[in-house]
């Protein structure tokens, strides 16, 4: 009984691995590549804008939200280093920073390149008040 069920949970972990990435399963928006448009369309609806360009267009898709940030503080620390032609340093630094409660608008851009009815690219970021926070690709 035991080796049948290892078998079948082995079965069921090759399949797992082979499969595509699903968009849907991952929730992460660059796993969109080469699916089609349609299945895009399907799953988030129609995108705010799309962007006509030389090799394709630009579907932007545009979610935005408030929320009231909590008072709060954080601690960072970053060291870096390099080498060149016989020397090499090293340095780091370091910070504290800490906020009141404060009220935020968040706008979240994803941005995908389509060529011929497929996903070729995605890039996005998140910006609060009207300050870029994060960007990824």
């Amino acid at each position: 009984m035991k080796i049948q069920i290892l078998i079948v949970l082995g079965g069921l972990f090759l399949c797992g691995c082979a499969s595509e990435k699903s968009p849907l399963l991952t929730g992460n928006p660059k796993d969109w590549r080469d699916h089609p448009t349609a299945d895009l369309v399907e799953a988030c609806g129609k995108p705010a804008r799309i962007l006509n360009q030389s090799d394709g267009e630009i579907w932007k898709y545009v979610k935005e939200w408030d929320a009231v940030i909590p008072k709060g503080s954080r601690a960072s620390f970053q060291m870096q280093g390099f080498s060149g032609n016989r020397s090499s340093a090293i340095g780091g630094g370091g910070g504290f920073e800490s906020h009141d409660q404060y009220a935020a608008h968040y706008v979240r851009t994803d941005n995908f390149a389509v060529k011929g009815g497929i996903i070729k690219e995605w890039y996005g970021e998140i910006d609060e008040n009207d300050r870029v926070v994060w960007k990824g690709h």
